[in-house]
């Protein structure tokens, strides 16, 4: 979605100026003979008690959860989808079972395949009290998915002022660059979101930063039509990048 909204943004702003790819692809007359390589074994399928706790830490049965810590089940154990059960209960907001899991040692900066820690699935779904929790237990606030975003990216787009907030009062970096330049003010410009964007302004969110394409946020709320943050931004002395 993320690389559709910077590819429509090009376009737009570069009307005219066509980016030409060119094939360095070549096809060889002589077949390559590759040694066979190894069968993976396939990954152990989870015992019963641990698809138990699992199964609680998703679902919110603080009981089932307490069974399973007391008879030693694998506090960090992954399901299938690479989540453990502190991602299950911070991304259903089960703040009780987070606590649990937490006093029975937890893995706070384990990330699922995209990178997503537990606080990252907290925030994302509005969770302040289960963030909260983790973020006094040490989760770093500005620890990063495999696209470079903070849970501030990522509450910043869906408007989750709150979050936002408890974020950037326990420091997180309001100008922590994903790998394509955003910052969490160029996702709050791009989706119209003004609050936030007067918050990260009011804490130092730098305004004329460009991403790795030279957009600013100005480029952003200007190209989607957001009126009053490109009024809030024109307030601040910005300046555009690419026109």
């Amino acid at each position: 979605m993320k690389q559709l909204l910077i590819t429509t943004i090009a376009a737009v702003l570069f009307a005219g100026c066509g980016k030409f790819g060119q094939s360095s692809d070549t096809e060889s007359n002589e077949t390559v003979n590759k040694p066979a390589q190894p069968a993976q074994p396939p990954e152990p399928e989870n015992t019963a008690d641990e698809k138990a706790l699992l199964f609680a830490s998703d679902s919110g049965d603080v009981e089932a959860v307490k069974q399973q810590l007391a008879i030693g089940t694998h506090v960090n154990v992954k399901n299938g989808d690479g989540l453990t059960p502190l991602h299950l209960a911070a991304k259903n907001g089960h703040r009780e079972i987070a606590d649990l899991l937490i006093s029975k040692g937890a893995d706070l900066a384990a990330g699922d395949p995209e990178g997503w820690t537990a606080l990252h699935l907290a925030s994302y779904e509005g969770h302040a009290e289960t963030a909260a929790l983790l973020i006094e237990n040490g989760a770093d606030v500005n620890a990063e998915d495999v696209n470079g975003w903070t849970s501030l990216h990522e509450v910043t787009r869906r408007g989750l002022q709150e979050i936002a907030k408890l974020l950037v009062a326990e420091g997180a970096d309001v100008n922590a660059e994903d790998k394509e330049g955003w910052t969490p003010l160029h996702e709050a410009a791009l989706r119209g979101q003004k609050e936030i964007a007067e918050f990260l302004i009011a804490n130092d969110a730098e305004v004329n930063v460009m991403d790795h394409r030279e957009f600013t946020p100005l480029n952003m709320a200007t190209l989607k039509g957001y009126k009053e943050i490109v009024d809030l931004l024109n307030k601040h002395e910005v300046k555009t990048g690419k026109n």
